[in-house]
C-alpha cells in the first residue's frame, strides 16, 4: 500500500485564526469526499481523472480518495484508516500538516490487488481527532461502469476575471448633488443587466459603468419586483458575454465568490460559503452567503467555484440615505443571494421610466431636505424629562409589544419652516399608518426631536417609516416586526 501523499487544496489567502485548544476543537466542515482510480495535480489541487464508487480488482491498480475540508488555518493532525469488508482496519496513516488557509485537504491511495477481499471497503478520516468524513466503495470482479469526470475548481485569478467581465458599477447621486456609495449589477444576457431594487431607489441620478469602459445614464427599467428585490435594466448595447448560469443549485457549505468595489474603481475578490436558504427556504428566495474577507457590494454577481453564476447580492433594505452608509453594502455576516432562476424572461413591453415608476410608488422618491436631519430611528417610547430622548433605541420589535415610536432629530443648516408628517409603509409600499401634520419653525442649528407613536403592526415583516417635509421625504428608516 502506498504511503499517502498530502497536498494543499485551497487557493485563497485568508487571515489565520488562532487560539485552538484541546478543550475547544476548531470548527471543521467536510466539503467533499470522492474516490477514483487515478488523478493528478492541477493548479494547486489534486483532481481525480474520474469519480466512482466501484473498482475492479483485476483492472484497477489503486483507489484514491480525496478529502476537502473547511476549517481553521494552522497545524493539524490528519489521520486516515482503511477498513476491509470484514470490519477490520487494514492500515492507518497519520501526518502532521500545516494549513495556510481555511480550505485544505488530503488524498490517500490504496493499492488494488487481484487477491484482495471482495466487498464494501471504507476509509475514515479525522482532523485533530474530530471525525472528518467517511467514504465507502466496492471492490468487485464485475465490470465497472465508467465514472463521472469531476469538474476542476477555477483558480482565484480565473474567478476574478470572470466576475469582472460581468460586473456593472452603478454610480448614484442624491437630489442635492452628493455622491453616494456605488452599487453593482450583473450582465445576464446581451443588452440586459440585473441589480437590486434598493440600488435604484431614492436617488436623483444613476450612471452605469459597464465592463467595456462605456458609461450610460440609467433612465428606465425593463422590469422589477420590489418584494423579490430585483430590477432588470437595459444595457443599451451588447457590452460583453454574460456569465453562464449555474446548472444545479448550491448546497450548504459550497464555496461562493463575489466582488467588493469602491467609488475609486478598485475591485476585490471575496470568498465565502453558502450558509443557508433565504426566505425560509421558499422556492426562488435564494441563499445566504457568508464572506470570509469582506461584505460584498449590493448587486454584485455571485459565482460558484466553477465560474457559474448563482445570482447577485440582494443586500438589506436601504437604511437612511442621509447617513450615506450601508445601502451599497450588505451587513457584515450573512448576505442574501438572489438567484437567476427567480428572474422571469424580459417582457416585450417598452421599458418604464424611473419617473413613472416613482409616480406609481414602485420606486422610492429621493430624499429632499435630509441635510437638515441629524439622525433618526425607532424606540418603544420617548423619555420626556430634563432632556427629551428615545428610550432603548432599536430596529426590531415583536408583535407582542404594544407601541413603537419613529423619531427624527433635526439640526437645520438654515432656518427651516414647513409642515411635517410621518408615514409608515409595508413591504408593498402601501401606507399603513400616518401621523397628523405638524408645523415646524426651526432656527439654524436648533436640535429638535420630532416623533410619531403607532401601535406595533401585527403582521411580521419589514416596514418603512418616512418623515415628509412639505410633502417630500426628508428621512426614512426601516423597522422589523417579528412574531
Amino acid at each position: 500500500m502506498k504511503a499517502p501523499f498530502f497536498i494543499f487544496l485551497g487557493l485563497s489567502c485568508l487571515t489565520p485564526v488562532g487560539g485552538l485548544t484541546a478543550q475547544t476543537p476548531a470548527p471543521l466542515h467536510v466539503l467533499k469526499i470522492a474516490a477514483g482510480p487515478s488523478g493528478a495535480e492541477a493548479k494547486g489541487a489534486f483532481v481525480l481523472s474520474e469519480e466512482r464508487a466501484s473498482f475492479n480488482r483485476a483492472a484497477d491498480r489503486e483507489v484514491i480518495v480525496v478529502f476537502q475540508w473547511d476549517g481553521v488555518p494552522g497545524p493539524h493532525k490528519l489521520e486516515a484508516r482503511w477498513r476491509s469488508p470484514d470490519g477490520g482496519f487494514t492500515s492507518t496513516s497519520v501526518i502532521d500538516y500545516v494549513a495556510s488557509t481555511r480550505r485544505f485537504g488530503a488524498y490517500w491511495s490504496m493499492a488494488v490487488a487481484p487477491t484482495m477481499q471482495l466487498g464494501t471497503w471504507s476509509i475514515e478520516a479525522t482532523v485533530d481527532g474530530q471525525p472528518a468524513g467517511r467514504l465507502s466503495f466496492e471492490i468487485t470482479d464485475a465490470a465497472v461502469t465508467p465514472g463521472v469526470a469531476p469538474r476542476r475548481p477555477w483558480t482565484q485569478q480565473e474567478l476574478y476575471e470572470a466576475l469582472r467581465r460581468v460586473y456593472v458599477q452603478l454610480n448614484r447621486v442624491t437630489s442635492d448633488g452628493r455622491e453616494m456609495e456605488p452599487v453593482a449589477g450583473v450582465l445576464t444576457q446581451p443588452g440586459h443587466w440585473l441589480t437590486g431594487v434598493q440600488g435604484i431607489d431614492a436617488v436623483a441620478q444613476l450612471t452605469a459603468a459597464f465592463p467595456d469602459g462605456r458609461t450610460a445614464a440609467v433612465t428606465s427599467v425593463i422590469a422589477l419586483n420590489r418584494s423579490a428585490g430585483w430590477a432588470l435594466l437595459p444595457a443599451g448595447a451588447d457590452v460583453g458575454e454574460p456569465a453562464r448560469a449555474v446548472a444545479d443549485p448550491p448546497k450548504i457549505g459550497d464555496r461562493a465568490y463575489a466582488m467588493q468595489a469602491s467609488a475609486g474603481g478598485s475591485r476585490v475578490l471575496l470568498e465565502g460559503q453558502i450558509t443557508g436558504l433565504a426566505g425560509g427556504g421558499t422556492p426562488g428566495s435564494g441563499w445566504m452567503v457568508n464572506f470570509f474577507n469582506g461584505i460584498g457590494t449590493s448587486g454584485a454577481p455571485v459565482m460558484n467555484e466553477y465560474g457559474e453564476l448563482l445570482g447577485f447580492l440582494g443586500g438589506p433594505p436601504a437604511p437612511e440615505v442621509h447617513r450615506m452608509r450601508g445601502i451599497a453594502s450588505a451587513d457584515f455576516g450573512n448576505s442574501r443571494v438572489i438567484p437567476l432562476s427567480a428572474i422571469p424572461a424580459p417582457p416585450s413591453a417598452a421599458p418604464a421610466s424611473l419617473a413613472d415608476l416613482r409616480a406609481r410608488g414602485q420606486l422610492l422618491e429621493p430624499l429632499q431636505g435630509d441635510a437638515h436631519v441629524l439622525s433618526g430611528g425607532f424606540a418603544p417610547a420617548i423619555e420626556r424629562g430634563t432632556t427629551i430622548r428615545p428610550q432603548n433605541q432599536r430596529e426590531e420589535f415583536s408583535v407582542r409589544e404594544k407601541e413603537l415610536v419613529a423619531f427624527v432629530t433635526w439640526a437645520p443648516r438654515t432656518p427651516l419652516k414647513g409642515q411635517t408628517a410621518f408615514h409608515f409603509f409595508d413591504a408593498h409600499n402601501r401606507v399603513v399608518a400616518s401621523s397628523k401634520p405638524a408645523k415646524i419653525n426651526f432656527r439654524k442649528n436648533d436640535l429638535v426631536l420630532s416623533s410619531a407613536k403607532v401601535p406595533v403592526f401585527q403582521q411580521p415583516g419589514t416596514y418603512r417609516a418616512e418623515i415628509h417635509l412639505d410633502g417630500k421625504p426628508a428621512w426614512r428608516g426601516y423597522v422589523r416586526i417579528t412574531p
